[in-house]
């Protein structure tokens, strides 16, 4: 049966030029009408909580409101996986769910669980946000660079460049990297404040109400240290 098939197509070889240009034809007629995306859509069974609070370290962050926020999402039903990612300053929870959880039922149940650690954050923090991640691609990672400009002058050039590159139809977020905030390290001498008279627990107490700076939390002899933030 195969040979008469070999056969039939070897003794009419003008018929072979014929299919191949028929199929090609064909090919080329579908590729054309087929529907095609760049980008094609899917959807992420994935839920994120972001939150920011100016001057806080990742340390501090990750004790004064990540670590509560995870203990209260993780325990919730149709969450499988969580993963943190902590920056001077913010951090963001991206919740991963089972498949088929309704995403947006399971944000409400989310807003719920991190209304509850509101109560235990500071009070000039802002309220953490939940929002249900919708299809996002990286398109192309830029990199600036100057010999002549410092790192401090390069960052108002990368918010401007920002600015113009969200202002192009289908960018829905820029990222910016390497724009760490700056930070000092204050030391008080016991022995100087006595000497001056001054109250040690309520000038430790003054210091630890402003908002960009936070106590490491111990004493190294006679100095408390104090770790102040500043912004550019």
């Amino acid at each position: 049966m195969f040979e008469r098939f070999l056969r039939f197509f070897v003794e009419n070889s003008r018929m072979n030029y014929t299919l191949f240009a028929l199929i090609f034809a064909i090919g080329v007629y579908s590729y054309n009408k087929m529907p095609k995306e760049i980008f094609p859509t899917f959807d992420m069974d994935m839920i994120s909580i972001s939150g920011s609070y100016s001057g806080a370290s990742v340390d501090i962050l990750d004790k004064m409101a990540v670590s509560e926020i995870e203990d209260n999402v993780k325990s919730l039903e149709g969450v499988i996986e969580t993963t943190t990612v902590i920056s001077p300053g913010k951090f963001t929870i991206i919740l991963e769910l089972q498949k088929g959880k309704d995403r947006y039922a399971m944000s409400d149940k989310v807003k719920d669980a991190v209304s509850l650690t509101n109560k235990d954050l500071p009070s000039d923090m802002d309220e953490p946000s939940v929002t249900v991640l919708e299809r996002s691609r990286d398109l192309i990672n830029i990199s600036l660079t100057s010999k002549l400009y410092t790192t401090d002058e390069m960052k108002e050039f990368a918010d401007d460049f920002k600015s113009k590159i969200l202002t192009i139809s289908g960018i829905s977020e820029v990222t910016i990297f390497g724009d760490s905030d700056e930070y000092y390290e204050i030391l008080l001498d016991e022995k100087k404040i006595e000497a001056y008279g001054i109250d040690k627990t309520e000038l430790f107490n003054t210091i630890s109400t402003l908002s960009y700076i936070f106590p490491i939390g111990k004493i190294e002899g006679n100095t408390q240290h104090y770790y102040l933030y500043t912004y550019n």
